[in-house]
C-alpha cells in the first residue's frame, strides 16, 4: 500500500527554520485494516492494544468527542 505522508524535519540547530515535505512511502499490506492513517505509519505491533496508552489516540477520541 502506497501512502502520501507529510514529513516534518526538525532544525539542525536553534536559527534553523522546520523543514517539510511530502513524500510516498511504501506500507505493508497488513497495516491497511488499521482505523487511521497515522496508525498505519505508526505501525505498532500491539495494535489495537496500544490504543489504550497511545496519546495520539486519546486526543483523536477526545477531537471527536467535541463534534
Amino acid at each position: 500500500m502506497k501512502m502520501k505522508v507529510e514529513v516534518i524535519e526538525l532544525p539542525d540547530s536553534p536559527n534553523d527554520d522546520f523543514k517539510s515535505h511530502i513524500e510516498e512511502r511504501e506500507y505493508p499490506d497488513e497495516l491497511a485494516n488499521r482505523h487511521c492513517d497515522l496508525c498505519i505509519v505508526c505501525g505498532w505491533s500491539t495494535y489495537p492494544e496500544c490504543m489504550s496508552w497511545c496519546q495520539n489516540e486519546q486526543w483523536r477520541r477526545e477531537k471527536e468527542c467535541k463534534k
